[in-house]
């Protein structure tokens, strides 16, 4: 794979991140992860000694069914809506028992493998890994997407667990969240490939994916008009014709940038005027030129703007706002309701050390809906912290997942383009045209060649933003 792949003679430096940050600072710091509660989600983990093995994976019997008080039965869920429930267990020690029910917003279900795995997936019972059987389905272990799971279960082991990703490059171990001893609370663990291989990959019948639309193309001109490409299809160069889609004066185009404020899954336009204040337009129809009067939503005192993102942190669909502070530190107000002014008070949600925040991306780079973070190196390379919690400033240590070789960060932006709710890479290229991997799983490090996939025109790269406008 030519141009990102995660290089196999960089791999003492993945470890010497990641050793380097298994404790959270608070402080800038060279790679520093952001500071936070934890690293519980899927990541490169170098050292295997604490893998799950058959000898130390300590699962007990699984407890029986019964008519514990329960919630709504086996409706349709997403993956951002499994992880959430499953981490609620995380977050609250819930400990092992085949006997013991607990009780939470999600309901109440049995402390044990299947109970968990049943509250994950919203059922209607906390079933067995013998009676969870009619509600899976096979898939191949090449498939294996955060919220399935590994089951198992014959006469020597009756054990199911939600797989949340791999822990090394070429898949044979995976980071899974699960209930599987007494003395021990829900947690992730890394399993060995002997353990795992032992097991089948298994998909929640009611499992869907959460809709996603494309990115499309946006050139912001001299007069503050904007032009717009629909991506048609994006990876075979497929593009409709530019459009005007509107315009917002003579402004300076740096301060312009694209969000969805509402939820609606299309992104509005935000403006960060001189004195921090905010003006966003809704989008109601981007590409008939149908945008709301601008209205002022609130804003951050005098700051630089170039520090200012715009990031969905929590997987409610709604962007927040972050600013990348001088040491390095991230504030974020969560968007409780931007339109209408409504934020979060500001708080510290974690740091990269100090940096050139002009290097730093966000992008939702699992499909979680969370976006994630990520570093453009001066030598191309990514580097990348999983969003495990940002609000709560919990992200995973640092990995490298690739990198695009030696060339200006300015011409690197993550966006979606395929409607896989992956961020994919983009660079655009002096001459205008526009060179972008396929996400085909960016935290093992795997991207597709690069690809030509159109181009603007010889242009200000820094002028081009890459949207989902419909």
């Amino acid at each position: 794979m030519a141009g990102m792949k995660l290089l196999a003679r960089r791999a003492g430096a993945v470890v010497a991140l990641i050793a380097a940050t298994t404790t959270l600072s608070t402080g800038p710091a060279a790679s520093a992860a952001p500071a936070g509660g934890g690293h519980v989600g899927p990541g490169l983990v170098a050292d295997r000694s604490a893998d799950v093995t058959e000898a130390t994976a300590g699962t007990s019997p699984e407890g029986v069914e019964s008519s514990a008080p329960r919630i709504m039965a086996n409706n349709p869920i997403d993956r951002a809506e499994v992880r959430k429930r499953a981490q609620t267990w995380i977050d609250e020690q819930v400990p092992y028992s085949q006997s013991l029910y607990h009780s939470n917003q999600y309901g109440t279900y049995r402390q044990d493998c299947s109970g968990y795995v049943s509250m994950a997936w919203g059922m209607d019972n906390s079933y067995t890994t013998y009676s969870l059987q009619p509600f899976m389905d096979t898939i191949s272990r090449s498939d294996l997407r955060p919220g399935d799971v590994l089951w198992r279960h014959d006469t020597a082991v009756q054990h199911i667990a939600l797989f949340m990703g791999w822990a090394d490059t070429a898949q044979t171990r995976p980071v899974v969240w699960e209930e599987y001893d007494y003395g021990h609370f829900a947690e992730q663990r890394v399993w060995a490939q002997s353990w795992a291989d032992t097991f089948v990959p298994k998909r929640y019948k009611n499992i869907v994916e959460t809709p996603s639309s494309r990115a499309d193309l946006v050139r912001i001109e001299a007069d503050g008009s904007l032009t717009g490409w629909w991506n048609s299809n994006a990876f075979a160069g497929q593009w409709n014709a530019p459009a005007g889609i509107g315009g917002v004066g003579s402004t300076d185009h740096t301060r312009l940038r694209f969000g969805d404020l509402d939820g609606d899954s299309r992104d509005d336009l935000v403006r960060i005027e001189a004195d921090g204040t905010l003006t966003a337009w809704r989008n109601n129809n981007a590409f008939a030129g149908q945008w709301s009067a601008p209205a002022t939503i609130g804003g951050v005192g005098s700051t630089d703007h170039t520090r200012l993102r715009l990031a969905d942190l929590d997987g409610d669909k709604r962007d927040d706002l972050v600013r990348v502070e001088a040491d390095g530190t991230l504030t974020a107000w969560r968007n409780n309701n931007a339109l209408a002014g409504q934020w979060g008070a500001p708080g510290t949600i974690g740091g990269v050390g100090s940096t050139d925040h002009t290097r730093l991306r966000f992008g939702d780079l699992d499909g979680d809906n969370r976006d994630d973070l990520i570093r453009v190196e001066a030598d191309g390379l990514l580097t990348a912290w999983w969003n495990h919690n940002a609000l709560a400033g919990q992200w995973n240590s640092p990995v490298i997942i690739g990198g695009v070789g030696t060339t200006d960060h300015t011409r690197i932006e993550f966006a979606d383009l395929d409607g896989d709710n992956r961020a994919d890479a983009i660079r655009a290229e002096a001459n205008g045209t526009l060179t972008a991997w396929w996400n085909n799983n960016a935290f093992a490090g795997q991207w597709n060649s690069p690809t030509n996939i159109g181009g603007v025109g010889t242009t200000d790269h820094t002028r081009l933003r890459y949207p989902d406008l419909d």
